[in-house]
């Protein structure tokens, strides 16, 4: 619903009510994810991305995303803190939830 405003109880009218698409299943965000696999998933159709030490889904939600497909994917596989704090509300930070796989965790120590 972009451009609706939101009226406030005295009516002054604040900044517009996005509705943001949501999965009809949400991720659970339960499993361990290493940086090695979120690697594997860097294209269009299948797209991670690492946000403050958790790992996201966004393949389904890019093509949704308000500044567009393109600006998303462009992390695919890869570290995206710094872009994502950059440029989002705290409502947008609330809302990836929805898109969690789980904690990034190193790989463990390879054995001798």
């Amino acid at each position: 619903m972009a451009g609706r405003t939101k009226q406030g109880h005295d009516g002054s009218s604040h900044s517009p009510v996005v509705q943001l698409w949501t999965p009809a299943a949400p991720a659970k965000g339960t499993r361990p994810v290493t940086r090695a696999e979120v690697v594997l998933h860097n294209t269009k159709d299948d797209c991670w991305v690492i946000i403050r030490g958790k790992v996201y889904d966004i393949t389904a939600w890019a093509p949704h995303h308000p500044g567009g497909a393109g600006i998303a994917r462009m992390y695919a596989g890869k570290e995206a803190t710094a872009e994502f704090g950059d440029y989002h509300s705290a409502e947008a930070v609330a809302h990836m939830a929805h898109f969690c796989i789980g904690e990034l965790v190193e790989a463990p120590a390879a054995l001798p």
